[in-house]
């Protein structure tokens, strides 16, 4: 009897334990995903701030340039 006890605590284990690992492949992708989106959203944020800085339009710029009385 403490056999087919064994078998399905063992059975039931292994069940929870597949579950498990489903959930986490799932918020594995969801992580992945939205990594890609903050990456993507963080390059189109940088990319004309860094312009802006670069070309002098900004307003750091403008202030660097000596457009600021001293």
């Amino acid at each position: 009897m403490s056999s087919i006890v064994d078998s399905i605590e063992k059975e039931m284990k292994r069940r929870a334990y597949e579950a498990a690992m489903a959930i986490l492949r799932s918020y594995q992708g969801q992580v992945h995903e939205a990594m890609e989106e903050f990456q993507g959203a963080f390059a189109a944020f940088i990319a004309p701030t860094m312009n802006l800085f670069r070309t002098g339009k900004g307003r750091r710029g403008k202030r660097m340039s000596g457009s600021m009385p001293i």
